[in-house]
């Protein structure tokens, strides 16, 4: 009856290690589980800046892209720049509002 007793405590003696194991396993688990959530965060929160600026840097070459379309077709249709600007002065109204 005595060696009954001894093998009930050495099963109640494995069950709580195993229970504290189990416990340290989901403690540990928990913390690299948030730290992998701020990680995540912080990705993300890198993703939505380089989508910011993705999206500006496009913007820039459309517009650039645009005055470079604009100057080719500003000197296929014969237009130059003038080194010098000539202004002719006029005393007389050549248009009147009435």
């Amino acid at each position: 009856m005595n060696y009954q007793i001894r093998d009930s405590h050495k099963h109640y003696g494995l069950l709580i290690f195993c229970i504290i194991i189990l416990a340290v396993f989901q403690i540990l688990s928990s913390n690299q589980l948030i730290g992998l959530t701020s990680r995540l965060e912080h990705v993300r929160g890198e993703i939505a800046t380089l989508e910011k600026e993705n999206e500006a840097s496009s913007e820039k070459v459309a517009s650039a892209s645009a005055l470079l379309t604009l100057r080719e077709r500003v000197k296929d249709l014969g237009f130059t720049q003038s080194p010098k600007l000539l202004y002719i002065e006029n005393s007389h109204t050549v248009a009147q509002n009435r």
